[in-house]
């Protein structure tokens, strides 16, 4: 009973930590709210437009919810740092080697993603969509100038904000699928065989996935289609890549054991 009460008052205290940490991150991110307005922004503000909103609270509302944001993601070493302070004893201590590599791994690719989606996926994104934009066509008719037509873009901040945390989120979850399946590759729970079996069924799967999410344009399926099948194949090859590291070992602790 007196290790569940310390179990108990260990679970509260870490709980009060991370909530006065949220409060303060939270607190010193909106006194710096222009400054991450303009670092979320930053790879749409190249192609020089400037933001409106059209409701009174919709800045200031908008505001918060970045600084929310940009909170919490600052605040995710230190929840996952709590979290694996307070399990972390239950296990032995090649499981702790094991989960503290899996926790290094995931963090620096989590960077790397980071880094990787802002500064090249997501301007190139803004850079297609900025594509759509029709300028002032002029025209010359009995020696004057008509603006034939124009459609440009006045983006709100509120949608632009949605649009990027949609994006961020999408873009992120996709590229964890990878170390989701080094999960199951390391719990023996699938086999590349076996992928390798399903290739037919993914391929199926890819094109119908892609005829729900793309517009009606058979160049965006097949575009959507092939990428969502190449992420495929690369499970497969990472698996064949863990399963040979693996069986390396195997035969490495047999040969030590003779």
């Amino acid at each position: 009973m007196q290790s569940l009460s310390s179990h108990l008052l260990e679970m509260r205290l870490r709980f009060i930590y991370v909530s006065i940490a949220c409060i303060l991150s939270i607190i010193i991110s909106y006194m710096y709210r222009f400054e991450l307005v303009y670092i979320v922004s930053r790879p749409f503000l190249e192609f020089h437009r400037q933001f409106i909103f059209l409701d009174l609270t919709e800045a200031f509302y908008t505001l918060i919810r970045i600084s929310g944001v940009i909170s919490l993601i600052s605040l995710l070493p230190l929840i996952t740092y709590h979290f694996w302070c307070f399990f972390i004893p239950s296990y032995y201590a090649g499981e702790r080697k094991t989960i503290n590599k899996f926790c290094i791994i995931s963090f620096i690719f989590f960077v790397i993603q980071l880094v990787v989606i802002y500064f090249f996926i997501f301007p190139k994104t803004c850079e297609f969509l900025m594509s759509f934009e029709i300028k002032s066509l002029e025209s010359t008719i009995v020696e004057s100038k008509w603006n034939i037509f124009s459609v440009e873009l006045a983006p709100r901040i509120e949608s632009y904000f949605k649009l990027t945390c949609r994006f961020f989120m999408v873009i992120l979850g996709i590229f964890q699928i990878p170390f989701i399946f080094m999960i199951l590759y390391s719990k023996k729970w699938i086999n590349s065989y076996n992928l390798c079996e399903k290739r037919k069924y993914v391929f199926f799967f890819s094109v119908i996935f892609s005829a729900f999410i793309s517009p009606p344009d058979i160049i965006s399926q097949l575009i959507i289609s092939f990428f969502t099948y190449l992420m495929y194949e690369f499970i497969i090859i990472i698996g064949l890549f863990y399963e040979s590291i693996s069986t390396i070992k195997k035969c490495r602790n047999e040969i030590y054991m003779q």
